[in-house]
C-alpha cells in the first residue's frame, strides 16, 4: 500500500548513511520538500519499478549479492541493473516534472 511505501521510504532515507545531516530549520524544510517530491514521483512508478528501487537500496543496506537480489525480484541477474536504471530515469523525470509544476503554480500569483 502507499502507506507502507511511504513509511519504508521515510525510514530508508532517514537511516541511509548517504543521506545528509540536516542542521537547521531551513535545511530541514528544504529536505522535507525534496522527500515529498520523491514520494509523489514514486507514485508514478509501476509496482515492479517500485520493487526494483526498493530492492536495490535494501541491497546496499544489507549487502546482498546481485544474484540474491535478482532471485528476490524474480528476474534474471542481468535484468536487475537495466530495470534499476530505467526506474531511476523515470523517477528523476517525474521529480523534475513535479518541481516544474510547483514552480509554475507559484509563478501564477
Amino acid at each position: 500500500t502507499f502507506g507502507d511505501v511511504r513509511d519504508y521510504t521515510q525510514g530508508m532515507l532517514q537511516n541511509h548513511p548517504a543521506m545528509p545531516i540536516v542542521d537547521d530549520a531551513e535545511d530541514q524544510l528544504a529536505w522535507q520538500q525534496e522527500v515529498d517530491v520523491m514520494r509523489q514521483a514514486m507514485n508514478e512508478l509501476n509496482t515492479l519499478e517500485k520493487r526494483v528501487i526498493r530492492a536495490v537500496y535494501d541491497m546496499s543496506l544489507r549487502d546482498d549479492s546481485g544474484a540474491e537480489l535478482a532471485r528476490r525480484l524474480g528476474v534474471h541477474r542481468s535484468q536487475v541493473s537495466r530495470r534499476h536504471q530505467s526506474a531511476m530515469s523515470k523517477l528523476r523525470d517525474a521529480m523534475r516534472s513535479i518541481r516544474k509544476q510547483t514552480i509554475e503554480f507559484f509563478k501564477k500569483d
